[in-house]
């Protein structure tokens, strides 16, 4: 799977089901589209999305600086380009089975088209759920993505010891601890998601965060960089083991199931 520009890589997406017409399509098919950070499907403007399907490039990469004009995302690598919603999508990481794109800006909510178009062919069309906000946090691989991709504010990653060995170790009650996300909706100053830019802008709508079902104070809550939230919190008075983490923002919750190992 394509890593996005968070601290350690991300897995697989998860597929949904999709029966294609028999002879319809004999060459780039697209047969899920996922928010890229939790694979559940929804995915809201200026967020990380994953497509999967076939034939839906012939090389295997990530953009590089000379993929860029100027400031500007690049909206195609090798011959591979995106719509969603009829607007260019910009294209992270591309392989024959999996694409991973920022989605354009649009303000569209429910079903919208999705399509790749590869060495000039169109897929066929595939709607997906876009929303207002889709908030979801990056996960580390290991254990079935049980635990979210988190560091100590000394850049310590955390997690319980045998996550990764010798490099985890279970966040303490006090700790101020960094998570990432994606889909948590615009900022203030607004940031165009299309472009590259400097400093970290706050979200305009409030983040919340419970660890363990205990209310945690969010010390800040802002886009790093392109699609990339980080969240400054810090452990409330929790029990020792894994604990529920939970942000929310605009009514919508991340996804059920990411913990944080506390000692």
């Amino acid at each position: 799977a394509g890593n996005l520009p968070i601290i350690l890589s991300i897995g697989g997406a998860s597929s949904q089901s999709l029966t294609l017409p028999v002879g319809a399509f004999t060459g780039t098919v697209i047969t899920s589209v996922v928010n890229g950070a939790s694979f559940l499907p929804n995915f809201s403007q200026g967020a990380w999305t994953t497509i999967t399907g076939t034939s839906l490039s012939g090389t295997t990469r990530i953009w590089t600086g000379a993929d860029f004009n100027g400031n500007n995302l690049p909206t195609q690598l090798d011959q591979v380009s995106v719509t969603i919603d009829g607007k260019p999508a910009y294209v992270y990481y591309i392989s024959p089975t999996q694409l991973n794109v920022l989605s354009p800006p649009d303000a569209t909510q429910g079903q919208v088209p999705v399509q790749v178009t590869y060495a000039g062919k169109a897929s066929n069309t595939l709607n997906a759920t876009q929303a207002a906000f889709a908030p979801a946090l990056f996960m580390f691989d290991p254990q079935g993505r049980k635990y979210v991709a988190a560091e100590r504010s000394d850049y310590q990653f955390l997690g319980p010891a045998d996550l990764y060995p010798g490099v985890t170790v279970p966040a303490k009650v006090g700790d101020v601890i960094l998570l990432f996300g994606t889909g948590f909706g615009p900022t203030d100053p607004t940031t165009d998601f299309g472009k590259t830019f400097a400093g970290a802008p706050p979200t305009a709508n409030p983040v919340t965060a419970t660890i363990g079902g205990v209310p945690a104070t969010v010390q800040f809550a802002g886009l790093v960089t392109s699609g990339e939230y980080q969240f400054n919190i810090l452990v409330p008075s929790v029990p020792s083991g894994d604990n529920l983490v939970v942000l929310k923002v605009g009514g919508v919750s991340t996804q059920p199931a990411a913990y944080l190992a506390v000692q």
